[in-house]
């Protein structure tokens, strides 16, 4: 594990190093943000519960070069560390690098390839202890082409790589996986601000152990409109055909939904908002599909000096006991909410003081249901 990890982190730190040598067009960011906060539950346990202060130090740098007009090169790193003095464990520590190339062969068709790397805690819907790490590392890469005036072609593909530092979740529970996912869709324009689209997605995951291995095939169709310049929005529908090994029953259908819409209200105020409904590999031991429902609504607005905005997520994920392991288990529920506010007053051009607050909720038949509070104040400063 270590080693994957040296490997992973390795490979951006070089990439990152070369752009800078290079002699072309370049832009670095360098922004540092220390918190000092209050979290109520830091075990993500109501029936095993911590709370401690929390003193955070989170680092952000960015690259980005641009080689020509067709060519682009763009890399970010963030490193948090987190004291819990009055927790166990006493820290967490988290890292996200991404590193993503851009470049155009002609005026109709270009190629984008990207890595992103985490290694971080389990997240809130995760069957892992609290103290669980993992890495998860997705590779991928699409290619787009212009047909004619008005149709272009999508092309893409990845590798994605999820390992626990737990082995006894990760390997002997069959949590650690590999997946490869394709797509194809075409985007065509119907009228003037106006396109539709026809896709395909497909994923096959093959976890460790004897878990076996889980494909998804989704057919879609759907739609993107401009109404103005403030509001834009976009819809799909469609269905996802699953075959799954070593469950109770494995092979089933079910309904693909995506839609979202942004609005500008001014140049000031923004909002944003998503629901969904999809398959995937389920994120515990018990079954290997769920079937997710996503809602998500954001808010940002910005005066002067102060910058303000929220958040709110809500995924409910159903497992159904054709997807168990076991024969016998029963179907499952697992809802899982979080709610942000957070501000910021900008006390020169690169200082700024924050604060925040963070509610989260989880209320689940496949793990530990809890309720958490996170309140912080910050100090972010940027060059």
């Amino acid at each position: 594990m270590k080693k994957s990890k040296k490997l992973l982190f390795s490979a951006v730190v070089i990439s990152v190093a070369v752009s800078a040598y290079a002699q072309k067009e370049t832009l670095y960011t360098v922004e540092n943000l220390i918190r000092v906060g209050y979290d109520d539950n830091t075990r993500f346990n109501d029936q095993d519960k911590d709370a401690s202060v929390t003193i955070s130090d989170t680092l952000n740098l960015g690259v980005s070069v641009r080689f020509s007009a067709a060519t682009q090169l763009d890399a970010d790193y963030q490193g948090t560390y987190t004291s819990l003095p009055d927790s166990d464990p006493d820290d967490v520590q988290s890292h996200q690098a991404y590193v993503k190339f851009d470049h155009e062969f002609s005026e109709n068709m270009g190629i984008t390839v990207s890595d992103s790397f985490i290694y971080s805690q389990r997240d809130g819907q995760s069957g892992a202890n609290a103290n669980a790490n993992y890495i998860d590392n997705a590779l991928r890469s699409a290619l787009k082409m212009g047909v004619d005036d008005l149709t272009e072609l999508r092309i893409g593909g990845g590798y994605v790589l999820r390992k626990w530092d737990n082995d006894a979740y990760g390997k002997t529970a069959g949590n650690n996986y590999d997946q490869y996912v394709a797509n194809m869709s075409v985007f065509r324009v119907l009228k003037e601000e106006t396109q539709g689209m026809l896709g395909v997605d497909y994923s096959t995951t093959e976890y460790d152990g004897s878990r076996g291995s889980m494909d998804i095939v989704s057919l879609m169709t759907g739609i993107e409109h401009s109404f103005n310049q403030s509001v834009n929005a976009y819809g799909r529908a469609g269905a996802s055909f699953i075959d799954a090994e070593k469950v109770v029953d494995g092979s089933s259908m079910s309904p693909y939904l995506s839609a979202g819409l942004t609005y500008a209200a001014s140049d000031k105020t923004s909002v944003n908002g998503s629901v969904g409904y999809t398959s995937r590999a389920a994120n515990n031991s018990f079954y290997n599909v769920q079937e997710m429902t996503s809602l998500s609504l954001g808010v940002k607005h910005q005066l002067s000096k102060i910058a303000l905005s929220s958040g709110l997520s809500y995924n409910m994920s159903t497992y159904k006991s054709d997807y168990a392991r076991l024969a016998g288990t029963g179907d499952a529920d697992d809802n899982f909410l979080s709610l942000s506010v957070r501000g910021s007053y900008e006390l020169t051009k690169n200082n700024f003081i924050e604060l925040g607050y963070v509610y989260s909720n989880r209320d689940t038949d496949v793990g530990s249901d809890y309720e958490r509070n996170q309140v912080d104040l910050g100090w972010r400063w940027k060059m």
